[in-house]
């Protein structure tokens, strides 16, 4: 994903005011899957509850993203890890 993919996505989990954030620090979706807490506070978020909302979304689409593929005999295509668009 790129910065601005990732910036409609926190949108869409209710994490608009969070996107700006993201969206400065040019975090992608490579980056997205790897971000700690402390990265989030260093890019800005300082809410604990939404750097916590942050990181728990991410496992959520990572853990979706895996049961897609186990679904549909896919085997480790995680499209936030290579970049590719949602």
């Amino acid at each position: 994903w790129t910065p601005e993919e990732v910036a409609l996505w926190l949108s869409s989990i209710g994490l608009a005011h969070c996107a700006k954030s993201l969206s400065e620090g040019l975090i992608g979706g490579a980056d997205l899957v790897i971000l700690t807490a402390s990265d989030l506070s260093d890019l800005g978020i300082r809410a604990v509850g939404d750097r916590k909302l942050i990181l728990k979304a991410v496992r959520q689409l990572e853990a979706d993203v895996e049961q897609f593929n186990t679904a549909t005999g896919l085997w480790s295509l995680h499209f936030l890890h290579l970049g590719a668009s949602p």
